[in-house]
C-alpha cells in the first residue's frame, strides 16, 4: 500500500477539493485512493487461496526412462491474479527437458519457471518430460511463489516448502558389458552339488565336540543342559552370494579430496549388475554397503536371501547411496564376513585396494569363500594406494582372489553412451 505520508496527501487533497468545490481535484484524488486501496487490499490477498502441486507419473524409475512431471497450480478465490510467477528447484541432473529452466547459485539444482494469469477459481496444468539420466533419489521443491496488484505496484510472495522425491534406480547392464567373461565370471556358482549349513534353519542341538566353531553354541541349550551343546543347521543346497561395494574412491582422506562421480557410478552399476544376475538365476543374494544416505543411516547390509522383495530392496539401496564412506572397507569386510556359510561366493567392489582391505580377502579366501574383487579402474592405469605396486602385481598377491578390472572413467562413460548423463 501507499505510504502513510502519500495517502495522508490525497486524503487533504480529497478534502480539499470537497472544501473549494473543485471537482477535477476531488474526482483525482478520489481515484487515486481508491486505486490505492484496491491495490493495497489486492496485494494482501493476492496469494490467498494459492496452491501448488507437482505430480509424477512415476516416483520410482530406471535408469534411462522418461517421466512426466504435471505442475499444477490452483486459485481457489473469487480474486483474479493478473499475473504470477513460480519458481520451483528442481534438480540439475532431472531438469526438464523443455520449458523454462534457469540457472540458480546451487550447483546442482536448477529453477522451473512458470509466468501464469488466473482467472477467479482457475486451475492451470502445464506438463513437462524428463529424462532419468543419473541415478540416485532427486529433491523437487521448495517454489516461491509471487504476485501481486493489478497494476504491478505491489507483490507478495511466499515459499512453500513441500518436497517431493523421485527414486532413479542404478544402471544395470550385462556382465560382458563389465568386461567380466560371461562364463564363470565368480567361480562355480551353476552347480548346486555343494552341501552347506544353513544358520538361519536350526535343526536341533548335540554335545559340543572338539573343533565345533563357538559361533554355533546354543548358548539357552547350554545353560539348560549345564554343559556346551551346539546347534544342528539344515543343510541348504542353495549358493549364497554377497556384494559388498567400497563407496569410498579417493582412499584415506576421501574427505577433503572428495570423490570421482564416474568411478563411484561404475561401481554402483557393478554391484546392481551382479546382484540382478545372481538373483536372476535363483541365487540367494545378499549387499553390504559402507555409505549411508537418505532412510540409511549408516553402513547397510543386507543378508543374502531370494523373497520377492530383496531384489527391490537393495537397488533401492544402492540408488540412494551417497559417495562418503561411514566405515573403513575392511572393517565393514570383517563383519560381513563373520556372518557368512561356508562356501559363499563374496563379489568385493572397491576402487581401492590397500593392505587391510587384501588382508580382509585372503582371510575370506582361507575361510573357504569364493572371492572375486572386481576394480573400477583400468588395470593399465590404476595403482595400489600404498604405492608398492600397480593393479596387476596387487592382484598377484592375492592368491585365490579373482581380480578384474572394469575400466574406469572410459568405461562408465561408454556404457551410459554419448547422451547420458553421469551424477
Amino acid at each position: 500500500m501507499l505510504g502513510s505520508f502519500w495517502s495522508g496527501l490525497l486524503f487533504v487533497a480529497l478534502v480539499a477539493g470537497v472544501l473549494l468545490r473543485d471537482p477535477l481535484l476531488f474526482m483525482v484524488s478520489l481515484a487515486l485512493l481508491l486505486g490505492a486501496g484496491l491495490s493495497g487490499y489486492w496485494a494482501a490477498h493476492c496469494l490467498d487461496g494459492v496452491t501448488y502441486r507437482r505430480q509424477f507419473s512415476q516416483v520410482k524409475a530406471a535408469f534411462g526412462d522418461e517421466i512426466d512431471l504435471t505442475v499444477e497450480v490452483v486459485n481457489g478465490k473469487p480474486l483474479p491474479l493478473p499475473w504470477l510467477e513460480a519458481e520451483d528447484e528442481v534438480p540439475r541432473d532431472l531438469a526438464p527437458m523443455k520449458g523454462r529452466v534457469l540457472q540458480t547459485h546451487k550447483t546442482l539444482r536448477r529453477l522451473l519457471a512458470n509466468s501464469l494469469s488466473l482467472r477467479w477459481y482457475e486451475r492451470v496444468r502445464r506438463r513437462y518430460h524428463i529424462r532419468c539420466g543419473a541415478r540416485g533419489e532427486f529433491v523437487f521443491g521448495p517454489v516461491t511463489v509471487r504476485s501481486g496488484d493489478v497494476f504491478g505496484f505491489l507483490g507478495r510472495e511466499t515459499t512453500f516448502p513441500d518436497l517431493d522425491y523421485v527414486l532413479v534406480y542404478p544402471k544395470i547392464v550385462t556382465l560382458p558389458e563389465l568386461g567380466l567373461p560371461p562364463a564363470g565370471p565368480f567361480g562355480d556358482l551353476s552347480v548346486r552339488r555343494w552341501l552347506f549349513h544353513d544358520p538361519l534353519r536350526t535343526a536341533g542341538v548335540r554335545e559340543y565336540r572338539a573343533g565345533d566353531p563357538l559361533r554355533q553354541i546354543h548358548w539357552k541349550a547350554t545353560a539348560k543342559a549345564q554343559e556346551l551343546r551346539v546347534k544342528i543347521n539344515e543343510p541348504s543346497t542353495s549358493h549364497r552370494v554377497m556384494v559388498v561395494l567400497n563407496v569410498n574412491t579417493e582412499g584415506p582422506h576421501w574427505w577433503w579430496q572428495g570423490y570421482d562421480p564416474d568411478i563411484l557410478e561404475l561401481a554402483i552399476t557393478a554391484a546392481a549388475s551382479v546382484v540382478a544376475w545372481a538373483m536372476e538365476r535363483g541365487f540367494p543374494t545378499g549387499l553390504a554397503v559402507n555409505g549411508a544416505g537418505r532412510l540409511i543411516p549408516g553402513p547397510v547390509s543386507i543378508e543374502p536371501g531370494r523373497a520377492p522383495g530383496q531384489l527391490t530392496e537393495m537397488m533401492e539401496t544402492l540408488a540412494r547411496i551417497t559417495p562418503y564412506a561411514v566405515t573403513p572397507m575392511e572393517k565393514l569386510l570383517h563383519e560381513v564376513g563373520g556372518r557368512l556359510p561356508y562356501g559363499c561366493t563374496v563379489v568385493v567392489i572397491s576402487a581401492k585396494v590397500e593392505s587391510p582391505l587384501k588382508a580382509e580377502l585372503l582371510t575370506l579366501r582361507r575361510a573357504g569363500h569364493q572371492v572375486t574383487l572386481l576394480v573400477p579402474a583400468d588395470a593399465g592405469e590404476g595403482t595400489d594406494p600404498v604405492g608398492a605396486a600397480s593393479f596387476p602385481a596387487t592382484a598377484a598377491t592375492m592368491p585365490g582372489v579373482r581380480v578384474h578390472y572394469l575400466g574406469g572413467r572410459a568405461a562408465w562413460r561408454r556404457i551410459v553412451g554419448a547422451g547420458g548423463e553421469a551424477s
